[in-house]
């Protein structure tokens, strides 16, 4: 968010004719990201001493991506750096807008969930160990749900130590996996797969890939090497073979939704709009566009998911509590009537 509104703000600067130093140094003094204001200042020393600015920029790799520096380094060559960072500004701003739909998504049954499994493992380990003395002392048979949960009562309690370690051993280990070169590419190919999520997953990486390979294009870039940023950005491993695949085939002389063409990735509808684009030479602003519609239609995927998972987490909580409910009540139920039939 402090990124985008900087680079806004340089954009609205350069316009108006500021110099380059001073803007920077405008900024500087004005931004409330510590982080931010430590590269700006770094920037601003190269700048004054003689460096260009995406050199400078390229300096900070942990503040300014190869997204952003090549659209500045293409936005210096062409004299367009002002359009550039409104460009630049718009796509950070997109950027943020999906991370926090994102965010927003899954926030809700993230805690809920969390605390219903602490819930659930207070209730197992500290409340139902005193009902378990209160049967065991009774000579009453208990149902086999109350049986169930005394087992995994037992289990929580005695080896509690198998179970934290699982908790921490089993995501640590898949993390491993997934971020190897080879569990990589099992796990992207088995999340596309996934019904809702492949689709959902899709559709931000397609939206990502076009949106970086159009702005790149519109602000100058070559293809190729705007190409080799919108590999660089997308996450997913099928995605970057895909786009590895595409530039090595327009470096060999084929047209790019040709290229593309031959990938099962890609809908039906964007190969025809990339076809479209090509042959009317509109390619950068149909990209730009088909990533606004992708955008769009995942947020109101995501706002939909949203509001399906909300009603069945609450049925799920609904189960859980109603089982550890029935497995205690039943067995207290036969205590009752056992002590009335006794007196």
């Amino acid at each position: 968010q402090a990124l985008a509104t900087c680079t806004a703000q340089l954009s609205l600067m350069l316009r108006t004719g500021t110099s380059l130093v001073d803007a920077l140094d405008a900024l500087a003094e004005q931004t409330q990201d510590v982080r931010l204001y430590n590269v700006l200042v770094s920037v601003r020393g190269q700048v004054a001493g003689g460096s260009t600015l995406a050199a400078a920029l390229g300096g900070h790799p942990e503040a300014f991506d190869a997204f952003y520096v090549s659209a500045v380094r293409s936005g210096e060559a062409t004299g367009r750096l002002p359009e550039v960072f409104a460009r630049l500004e718009q796509t950070l701003r997109k950027r943020v807008e999906i991370r926090s739909s994102l965010l927003v998504a899954m926030i809700y049954p993230t805690v809920v969930s969390l605390m219903a499994t602490f819930a659930v493992i207070f209730v197992m380990t500290y409340v139902l160990p005193k009902f378990i003395a209160i049967f065991k002392s009774s000579n009453v048979p208990l149902p086999v749900p109350t049986r169930m949960l005394m087992s995994m009562s037992n289990f929580l309690v005695s080896y509690w130590y198998i179970v934290l370690l699982a908790v921490i051993v089993l995501p640590a280990g898949t993390y491993l996996y997934i971020t190897s070169p080879k569990g990589s590419r099992v796990f992207d190919g088995l999340v596309l797969r996934l019904p809702i999520f492949g689709y959902l997953t899709n559709m931000l990486q397609t939206s990502l890939m076009l949106r970086t390979v159009g702005t790149l294009i519109s602000s100058g870039v070559p293809l190729v090497e705007g190409l080799e940023v919108a590999q660089e950005a997308c996450k997913n491993t099928r995605f970057k073979a895909l786009i590895r695949d595409v530039s090595a085939r327009i470096t060999q002389g084929e047209d790019l939704s040709a290229s593309f063409g031959r990938s099962d990735l890609l809908a039906p509808t964007i190969k025809q709009m990339l076809t479209t684009g090509e042959r009317s030479g509109n390619l950068a602003k149909v990209m730009n566009s088909m990533a606004e519609f992708l955008d769009d239609e995942t947020d109101k995927q995501l706002k939909k998911l949203s509001a399906i998972f909300e009603p069945l987490i609450i049925i799920a909580m609904g189960i859980v509590v109603g089982f550890i409910a029935v497995s205690i009540l039943l067995p207290l139920f036969k205590l009752t009537a056992a002590a009335r039939g006794g007196a």
